[in-house]
């Protein structure tokens, strides 16, 4: 009971927006249940471990300590994967994020293609397994442009701290042009699935639209 009411607590911590709070939830959750299991159950136990490291995961993103995020979304990985069980299109789809995230940080393009391709590989996924979820696809399709649309700020000398042109510009870069060009086709497919199903007004679809004008 005392796991339920920390999760319970740690999940109203982060839809009030209190990620610091929530993430004290999760030490003391994580802590408890290590305490509790012996090494050899751990594995018996995946599901909760998954949820527990996910939960990390977004926790720490939200208060802006990526790598420790994209360390805890990989340990949610790899306690399924010993099991036998493969990344879902949504470990792929957060995987990816992240570590675009983290490459734009530290201004590595290279590593940034490698987290598109990952995004990319849950796109598919997802429409596999989930033919009829539109809504999610576009968000997928949007974080594979971001991918492109970071590589063009780069391009253009972007990064933390950047001297890149500024954004109501237009690029002189051909590289740059190539990339955003990458972007605003995967941000009109987001935007065409959006306004389809969730209509014209909708702020998802405002949003992407958004999007398609920065691109």
């Amino acid at each position: 009971w005392r796991l339920k009411a920390l999760n319970h607590l740690a999940t109203v911590r982060m839809k009030q927006a209190r990620f610091a709070e929530a993430l004290e939830c999760f030490e003391e959750v994580e802590a408890y249940a290590s305490a509790g299991l012996r090494g050899e159950d751990q594995d018996e136990a995946w599901e909760f471990w998954e949820t527990v490291y996910r939960n990390f995961g977004w926790t720490l993103s939200s208060l802006g300590r990526g790598d420790e995020a994209l360390a805890y979304i990989q340990r949610a990985i790899d306690v399924k994967e010993r099991v036998g069980r493969p990344a879902s299109w949504f470990d792929l789809w957060d995987l990816g994020r992240l570590k675009a995230l983290t490459a734009l940080r530290q201004g590595i393009p290279a590593e940034i293609r490698s987290s598109q391709a990952i995004v990319t590989k849950a796109l598919w996924l997802h429409r596999d397994a989930e033919p009829s979820d539109l809504v999610m696809r576009a968000k997928i399709w949007h974080s594979v442009g971001e991918c492109s649309f970071a590589l063009g700020h780069l391009e253009e000398g972007g990064a933390s701290g950047s001297t890149a042109a500024s954004p109501n510009s237009a690029t002189s870069s051909s590289a740059a042009r190539t990339h955003y060009a990458k972007a605003l086709k995967c941000f009109r497919e987001s935007h065409k699935l959006f306004r389809k199903t969730e209509g014209r007004f909708n702020p998802l679809t405002g949003t992407e639209a958004q999007a398609l004008a920065w691109a």
